[in-house]
């Protein structure tokens, strides 16, 4: 809209007619002239009142004296306001003190200038009986200014979606702030330090104002302040839990308690240490809280001890419960694990895991082969699956030393989350995996092959053993003592060329909300690297044409270890053939590249290249048969665009097959003779004769 601005005095028409050529002023006969933009009315809006104030006989007379120069005037007296006190003009200090009153009636808006400045923390000092006797109406005025007024756009959290200043209003539909000014800190200084002054029931009515300065200050003294106090009111709230509190926003108060952490220590600690699984009441559902939301996780890096043992506390069954056979769709009860909590979709973010291993690795190993260990061995006791079984490997350093592992395919796939398993358990493979796999890249050999040698020597789960393997994949030139150590485990082998198999199954299904979409795209990421679609046979027979540029000793030695372990494995085979053994017996060959065609095919036994020669001919068969069927789809479709095109006379050879060949009903059964009668009828039928339309119409 444009405002317009009088002038009583135009004695001076030619600097008038000045300022309206250079488009300051306009000029229109009966409403006279009047300022263009905005910029310079402000301008001159703050002169006059910079003018009026010194000239004013009283504060409610410069006050009515102002509002009649703009509806404005209210914007351009906060800023001028704000600028005096900066200025350190006391007069304006003393004209502010002096409207306190006002602030509570009519003139509101003069403490935003207050809030906005340094001159706040005196301000707070000088009425401090009146912001905190009981009735007092200049307390709720402070909080409501903060929150509604004293805040800007924070730009941080739109530049993490690609938005720039300036806006572009079609981008955002809802804007991120921040507080904004000195008077946020200075009031909750001043509130702490009066804090006996209230009594701790009140800490409900500063929540929200709490909560929006810890959000965005977490590294602030007064966060610290902040996640005291809720300290407190939690711990009063756990001692009257049979009484009801109404409007307790439990998430709110459980994040200001994690932002103010680092300056609360102490008091977090008991805290942690009181939380007791057995009891009911918020102090069990902070306890949920801080081991399931990804923004309570950072607790982990300050009290890694407590994590741990909250964590076992709501993860693992108690001693004496029993898992109900009938809850199939339930997982948890099948690993001796509580079903209480929700982690799905099972992600690397889903439980404090990946935190506590990044800040103190030592503590969360342990804790993750001890509490998979206890999984496996009552996943082993369950009745979920029949294949479970404990083999004795040597997967240490110290050749002579002998473990056991529970080995199934169930329990190899958990860390790829493409079998039904625990969601807390996946969650924890998939953190142990991403963290081993970011510190592969920075690791040396040697470094890189400790680790994944102590997860190998200290766990009874093959779930472990499948995240060492995983890192085996990724990084094949750091890790070959490793992979020679799967190799001399055909198990391992088998079950991670099904792993393999199973990767296009891999599911990244969506929770609910943003954090929802942060544990999707975690697993979408960890599916789209490129060695998953390898396996380890692959890896052993990449080792043996050297793509990783070893000298030519170390190739030679590497080959030889390798190739030993092979002919131990062929003087294991049983002479009992079975379908395991065949499959053994051509996974060794396609490892094996001394008996390999391009080298010395008389390696390779008879019987395997009958079976391998079988098997090419029923692949080309079938692969003729999905060529066939895709070629009539395409042209039931009119589409031409198949490589592949067949005349009219193999497609009706085909369907006399089909009639004849009755009995072998596989070789046909994802063929459709249907579909190619249609497209024979219907574009080659003047070539057919009587007998061949015959044959077509016994299959309608």
């Amino acid at each position: 809209f444009i405002v317009f601005f009088y002038f009583s005095d135009i004695t001076h028409s030619e600097i008038l007619k000045e300022f309206q050529t250079q488009g300051i002023l306009n000029y229109k006969d009966g409403f006279g002239y009047w300022i263009v933009h905005d910029i310079y009315e402000d301008l001159a809006l703050e002169k006059i009142i910079n003018t009026e104030f010194l000239q004013r006989d009283s504060d409610n007379t410069f006050l009515n004296t102002i509002k009649q120069y703009s509806p404005k005037y209210k914007v351009v007296l906060l800023d001028w306001l704000a600028e005096s006190i900066n200025d350190g003009h006391p007069s304006v200090n003393t004209f502010i003190e002096a409207n306190t009153k006002g602030i509570l009636d009519e003139n509101k808006f003069l403490l935003l200038p207050i809030l906005e400045t340094d001159y706040s923390k005196e301000f707070f000092n000088k009425f401090k009986e009146q912001i905190l006797k009981n009735d007092s109406k200049l307390l709720p005025e402070i909080i409501e200014t903060l929150r509604t007024k004293c805040i800007e756009i924070d730009y941080t959290f739109l530049k993490n979606f690609g938005i720039n200043y300036p806006l572009n209003p079609l981008q955002v539909r809802v804007l991120d702030t921040r507080p904004k000014g000195s008077g946020w800190k200075h009031f909750i200084d001043f509130l702490y330090s009066n804090w006996a002054s209230f009594d701790i029931k009140d800490f409900s009515f500063f929540l929200d104002l709490f909560y929006d300065w810890s959000l965005k200050n977490t590294s602030s003294q007064e966060a610290g302040y902040i996640g005291i106090l809720a300290i407190q009111y939690l711990q009063f709230l756990e001692q009257n839990r049979d009484k009801y509190f109404a409007d307790i926003d439990e998430e709110k108060l459980f994040l200001v308690i994690v932002f103010g952490a680092n300056h609360a220590l102490k008091e977090l600690k008991e805290i942690l240490l009181s939380i007791d699984n057995r009891k009911t009441g918020i102090l069990y559902r902070f306890g949920e809280f801080i081991i399931k939301d990804l923004r309570a996780f950072s607790l982990a890096n300050s009290f890694p001890d407590e994590i741990r043992s909250i964590c076992e506390q709501y993860w693992l069954q108690r001693e004496n419960s029993r898992i109900n056979q009938y809850q199939s769709l339930d997982m948890n009860g099948y690993f001796g694990l509580r079903s209480l909590m929700d982690y799905f979709p099972s992600s690397a973010y889903q439980t404090p895991i990946f935190t506590l291993l990044n800040s103190h690795y030592s503590r969360a190993v342990d804790f993750i082969l001890n509490f998979t260990d206890k999984a496996a061995l009552k996943y082993m006791n369950s009745s979920l699956d029949h294949d479970p079984k404990t083999i004795k490997v040597n997967l240490n350093r110290d050749e002579n030393k002998v473990s056991e592992q529970i080995f199934s395919h169930r329990l190899w796939q958990v860390h790829r989350g493409n079998h039904a398993n625990s969601d807390i358990l996946e969650s924890i493979h998939m953190a142990l995996e991403k963290y081993l796999l970011n510190q592969a890249e920075i690791l040396d050999q040697e470094a890189l092959e400790n680790i994944l040698f102590y997860l190998l020597e200290n766990t009874k789960s093959c779930s472990i053993t499948a995240v060492v393997a995983s890192i085996v994949l990724a990084y094949p030139h750091k890790t070959f003592r490793i992979a020679l150590k799967l190799l001399a485990v055909k198990e391992i082998m088998r079950l991670d060329f099904l792993r393999q198999v199973c990767e296009r199954n891999v599911l990244c299904p969506m929770g609910i909300g943003a954090l929802g979409l942060i544990h999707q795209n975690e697993r979408l990421a960890a599916k789209k690297m490129p060695w998953r679609r390898n396996n380890l046979e692959y890896i052993i027979l990449q080792y043996q044409i050297n793509p990783y540029g070893e000298s030519s000793d170390n190739f030679v030695l590497r080959k030889n270890l390798i190739w030993s372990c092979f002919d131990k494995h062929y003087s294991e085979l049983p002479v009992k053939i079975t379908h395991d053994i065949i499959a053994w017996r051509m996974s060794l060959a396609s490892m094996d590249i001394r008996k390999m065609e391009i080298m010395e095919s008389q390696f390779l036994e008879d019987d395997l290249k009958a079976r391998i020669q079988k098997k090419s001919l029923e692949s080309q068969k079938k692969l003729e048969s999905l060529n066939f069927k895709i070629f009539l789809e395409e042209r039931l479709s009119y589409s031409n665009s198949y490589e592949f095109n067949y005349d009219s006379e193999t497609i009706l050879n085909y369907i006399k097959t089909v009639q004849k060949d009755t009995e072998d009903d596989d070789e046909h059964e994802h063929l459709t003779p249907n579909i190619a009668a249609i497209v024979l009828l219907r574009e080659h039928f003047k070539e057919l004769n009587e007998a061949d339309k015959i044959v077509m119409s016994l299959l309608f």
